[in-house]
């Protein structure tokens, strides 16, 4: 049986009280690796945390403002950058950014508010154009191209309001219009 010290019962006691953290703290998985840096003030997250997986790999780097997701999120895949995305008021709120484990981007759009809004962007890994198109407040507008893999258009047509809308067009590897269908 542990003896505890009156030292050691106050500091605890104190502890379950003020339940407010301040300043750094450093968490460690059970091999002595640290998992996770943060900062707080007043008990809530407060500035750049930063999180490790089992391997000592930066997994993310978050930048909270009072408690509350403010700036950049950075995510990485065994030390190898993911996506980087921009928060204002705990929502996503600019662009984001991803990237496949090679380094190649994957794709670019933006959010307002954490809603997909403007233009949408996605790469193939050889880094050849998938589709690029529109949103307006989460959904899908206007026109949007589809490509092979080796650049060619493979389809084209518009939406509205998340739906396929009008003639689209379809076209072989070559570029030979395949078929055309009315939505």
């Amino acid at each position: 049986m542990k003896i505890i010290n009156k030292t050691s019962l106050l500091l605890f006691i104190l502890t379950i009280f003020s339940c407010r953290k301040n300043g750094k703290v450093v968490r460690y998985y059970d091999d002595g690796q640290v998992s996770s840096i943060e900062f707080y003030k007043e008990g809530k997250l407060d500035s750049l945390a930063l999180y490790y997986d089992v391997n000592g790999d930066l997994e993310s780097k978050i930048t909270y403002h009072e408690g509350v997701l403010e700036g950049c999120m950075t995510l990485y895949k065994k030390g190898r950058l993911q996506s980087v995305s921009f928060f204002k008021d705990d929502k996503e709120d600019g662009e984001v950014r991803s990237w496949y484990n090679d380094g190649q981007l994957q794709s670019v759009d933006n959010r307002i508010e954490g809603i997909q809004e403007g233009v949408e962007l996605h790469y193939y890994k050889n880094g050849k154009m998938f589709s690029e198109g529109q949103n307006s407040k989460g959904v899908e507008t206007g026109v949007w191209r589809y490509y092979y893999d080796n650049g060619i258009l493979k389809k084209k047509g518009k939406y509205i309001g998340g739906f396929e809308s009008g003639i689209w067009v379809f076209y072989d590897s070559t570029g030979v219009v395949l078929k055309k269908e009315k939505y």
